[in-house]
């Protein structure tokens, strides 16, 4: 069993795309997730669905970071998308 633990997604779905990729070729079989999945970028939703396929352990249980607290004070554009992927 070979982790890939990985963390500060911020949204960014294609460099989530390519270390998920990179894990697999180098025989991962199960990935860790640290947090901040959201905020920043602008696929929030397609890489909250993906890490709930691919986490380690009883489900994804999303924290917020002070990204995503102002995120849902403030309500910016990329906020209103990080609070719809939930």
């Amino acid at each position: 069993m070979k982790y890939a633990i990985i963390a500060d997604i911020h949204a960014h779905l294609a460099a989530l795309q390519a270390v998920l990729r990179d894990a697999e070729q180098r025989g991962c079989t199960h990935t860790a997730c640290l947090g901040d999945i959201v905020g920043y970028h602008n696929k929030p939703k397609e890489c909250v669905d993906i890490i709930r396929e691919r986490i380690v352990g009883p489900g994804l249980r999303p924290g917020l970071s002070n990204g995503g607290l102002s995120a849902l004070v403030s309500m910016r554009p990329w906020g209103r998308d990080w609070a719809a992927a939930f």
